[in-house]
């Protein structure tokens, strides 16, 4: 018993790299050093003055307006300045950042007939600057950037919706202000964009569409972003660049060249209004069609996922594993994944993102030819490792499995020949634990103990074995550890 089809390989296994200067010719290396020392410094320069011009604009607009000045739209002067100024703002920094010209096909609709334009792929911080050029919109941005010394009072001008990953609350926050905002009748509220994507990516394939967008379930534009530079200088991803040094690696080019291009209104279908994930789903299908890009399921998990590899010394390409598709398929959740990271690294004493069968039947301390079936099973790409996405992937489908139950019997039996009592002290326990996993430390070592005397009437081998084949046993081990390091 193998994966399934639906768990295969996406045909863009990571969109999240960055690849701008790799495999650069004499010409464009001598266009990045001229430019760079004779027009870099001028145009950062020019960006500072005008971010900085824009910031006290910002301020006087918003300058005793009074408090929940967020509940209703800019109105009188402070709209009709806010309207004119911003949009030369936004071509002002992209004229001098080199997009001298941008090529725009369509037009954007009234916010009566579109409340909401969905734009992809999403990549860059000059997406949202392309569309400011042509219309002053209101969007989404992490609720940091709201303190923000220049930043802050541009983006409250432009009547942001702010948004907090760590506020559990924040999500449906930011679902009913848009809903708000896209169905509000009282109001004349701006047009909102989104990126349906969520994150940034390479623009090599369009990513899970999260479907706030379209819980509103009204009419949306769609609008689609194409950069014809051959080098990428523009992707803000999770192993790239920061803005900053984006920027900087921007203003080295003589010239940029973007299409924009603006698609009719879409209209959604009874069902696509009673069910976002379906609306969602069939507006990317639209944009894969357009822009013949590829889809995948990855998400913003992924790139979470990439920075806890790093902090285990893994590799960062090590946890894309399309978490959307697994936690669909498989119902793990990013806790659980995130766990099963943390494990991973320990199997991977080389820290390649690679495990051997040698590498994983050292951690469950039985012969390699007692892994040999398994191990063939989970190596999707038959090239004798396991990713950790096979990893994952594996060990989820072949917990139930005949093969990885006599593993762990196997284990059962071997200490059972030393003679354990049938009634495990904590310290007899342990022993027992720290076969089957090494790496665990004492505390969750004993509240596991301690959980297992609670749920049974005594703890045996033979109960340890039995709860870790149950249907949840490995997860709630996972989460007994979890919670005794917290």
């Amino acid at each position: 018993m193998g994966p399934p089809k639906s768990l295969s390989r996406p045909i863009v296994r990571n969109p999240f790299n960055y690849g701008g200067f790799k495999n650069l010719t004499l010409a464009q290396k001598i266009e990045f050093i001229l430019t760079g020392i004779f027009l870099g410094p001028i145009r950062l320069i020019l960006i500072l003055i005008i971010l900085c011009f824009a910031g006290i604009m910002s301020s006087i607009v918003l300058y005793n307006r009074g408090k929940n000045t967020e509940k209703a739209p800019l109105i009188g002067w402070r709209r009709t300045f806010k309207d004119f100024f911003y949009c030369q703002v936004a071509r002002s920094i992209l004229f001098v950042i080199g997009f001298y010209k941008i090529k725009v096909n369509g037009k954007l609709a009234d916010r009566q007939q579109a409340p909401i334009i969905v734009i992809a792929p999403h990549s860059s911080f000059q997406d949202m600057l392309f569309m400011d050029s042509l219309r002053p919109l209101s969007g989404l941005s992490r609720v940091e950037n709201k303190s923000a010394p220049i930043l802050g009072p541009t983006l409250i001008m432009m009547e942001t919706i702010f948004v907090s990953r760590m506020n559990p609350k924040s999500h449906q926050q930011t679902i009913d202000e848009i809903l708000k905002r896209s169905t509000d009748t009282e109001y004349d509220w701006p047009q909102m964009m989104i990126f349906p994507e969520g994150t940034g990516t390479n623009r090599k394939s369009l990513v899970h569409f999260k479907a706030g967008a379209f819980i509103p379930g009204v009419p949306i534009q769609l609008v689609a972003v194409r950069f014809l530079n051959k080098v990428d200088t523009y992707s803000w991803v999770a192993d790239g660049p920061g803005p900053l040094m984006l920027l900087i690696h921007c203003v080295c080019q003589f010239r940029h060249e973007a299409i924009v291009d603006i698609l009719p209104v879409y209209h959604p279908t009874e069902e696509e209004k009673k069910n976002p994930r379906i609306y969602a789903d069939n507006v990317r299908k639209l944009f894969s069609d357009f822009l013949s890009m590829p889809t995948t399921e990855h998400t913003y998990e992924d790139c979470c996922l990439m920075v806890e590899a790093s902090k285990t010394s893994l590799p960062l390409e090590c946890g894309i594993i399309e978490y959307r598709k697994i936690n669909v398929e498989l119902g793990l959740n990013y806790p659980i994944i995130k766990n099963h990271l943390k494990i991973f690294s320990v199997i991977n004493t080389s820290k390649s993102g690679k495990v051997t069968i040698q590498d994983l039947a050292s951690f469950l301390n039985v012969n390699t030819s007692d892994l040999e079936g398994v191990f063939a099973l989970l190596d999707m790409d038959e090239d004798g490792y396991l990713d950790f996405r096979e990893y994952l992937i594996g060990i989820t489908i072949l917990k139930d499995s005949d093969q990885l139950k006599n593993i762990v019997t196997h284990m059962g039996q071997t200490m059972l020949v030393q003679r354990y009592d049938s009634n495990l002290s904590e310290e007899d326990f342990r022993s027992v634990i720290l076969r089957l996993y090494p790496q665990l430390s004492n505390e969750p070592i004993k509240a596991f103990y301690m959980y297992l005397r609670q749920k049974y009437e005594f703890v045996s081998i033979e109960t340890v074995k039995n709860f870790l084949l149950s249907d949840h046993g490995y997860n709630t081990l996972l989460k007994i550890c979890n919670n005794s390091r917290g």
